[in-house]
């Protein structure tokens, strides 16, 4: 029978060498053997040290793992150029990323401003194409329409005060809103043009109002107005279409 490491009660006589009392109990001294209490004290170290280890791996897992995936892609060799260059920047004055950054817009501002002049002269060119469209447009309904060719500065005048160039378009203005006919539709050309003053329309019978005897038998045709023989019309000062 083998000996046991800790006895509760009296040890025998024969025995009592090969034990030492320790707190009320009996420890079983054999050189080399670790006490029971001090086995479950390093146990317990030893749990908490793992328990440790593992909640600061999962702090490692959560915090600095996505800050190493910030440098993902930074080349080392790179970083360094660049620092030599920041350095070489700071001898030329310039210390802050702000230095840098007025430096850059400083030596870009030139370029900006000529690219900004380009894009308003590119605008203003669109805009003025889209309305030379506009007058055309306007040209050939208000004429259609009855109107003396003689009129159309004073028309196309009048229908600008109207129709303005808005976002690529020509859109009826009413004050800061949008114009509407009386049918609750976007004002059109068509539908504004009886609005002008009836003294711009034409004759309804010859009377000399146009060169030609121009009347009731005025005609458009191929964009260009013609008398009833179909003699084209020459207006000074009227662009006709």
């Amino acid at each position: 029978m083998g000996l046991k490491a800790v006895l509760e009660g009296p040890v025998p006589e024969a025995l009592k060498e090969f034990y030492v009392e320790k707190d009320g109990r009996f420890m079983l001294s054999v050189e080399g053997m670790v006490p029971e209490e001090e086995h479950l004290r390093t146990k317990v170290k030893l749990n908490e040290f793992r328990d440790n280890n593992v909640v600061l791996l999962k702090k490692i897992d959560q915090e600095l793992q996505p800050k190493l995936h910030q440098f993902e892609g930074v080349d080392p060799e790179e970083y360094r150029t660049l620092k030599a260059k920041e350095a070489a920047l700071k001898q030329k004055g310039v210390d802050t990323p702000d230095d840098v950054s007025a430096q850059i817009a400083k030596a870009m501002k030139p370029l900006q401003d000529k690219l900004l002049e380009q894009e308003k002269e590119r605008a203003k060119l669109i805009e003025e194409g889209v309305m030379r469209d506009f007058d055309k447009d306007l040209t050939q309904i208000a004429i259609k329409a009855g109107n003396n060719p003689v009129f159309m500065p004073d028309i196309i005048e009048r229908a600008r005060k109207v129709f303005k160039y808005i976002d690529g378009k020509v859109v009826a203005k009413d004050g800061d809103g949008v114009a509407y006919d009386d049918k609750g539709n976007p004002l059109s050309i068509e539908s504004w043009t009886p609005s002008l003053p009836r003294e711009f329309l034409l004759p309804s019978s010859g009377g000399g109002a146009l060169p030609g005897g121009v009347g009731a038998h005025a005609q458009k045709s191929d964009g260009k107005i013609r008398n009833a023989s179909g003699t084209e019309l020459k207006m000074d000062g009227i662009t006709t279409l």
